[in-house]
């Protein structure tokens, strides 16, 4: 195996490792906002209550629905984000 084979396995490899990470990161961004505004609609509580009873922070809520925007991915319900956060469905 040259050099630049060698490089190319390791470049596959890293990648694949970066692509894993990136997946779980968005899987468990998908799992705490369904989570949250399943709380939300089932329960009728607002965002606070929702995120205080999982045992989250309205931030970390926040944050995860800005990472599932910026890759394109919507909540559970397909509604739009400020609408979510404020309990308007």
């Amino acid at each position: 195996m040259n050099i630049l084979e060698i490089g190319l396995a390791q470049g596959i490899e890293k990648g694949i490792e970066q692509g894993i990470e990136k997946g779980l990161e968005q899987g468990t961004a998908q799992t705490l906002v369904k989570n949250v505004e399943s709380a939300m609609k089932h329960f009728k509580i607002d965002l606070s209550k929702a995120c205080e009873g999982l045992g989250t922070s309205v931030k970390e809520y926040e944050e995860a629905r800005k990472k599932l925007a910026a890759v394109g991915l919507q909540s559970t319900a397909g509604e739009t984000v400020g609408n979510i956060s404020r309990g308007i469905s």
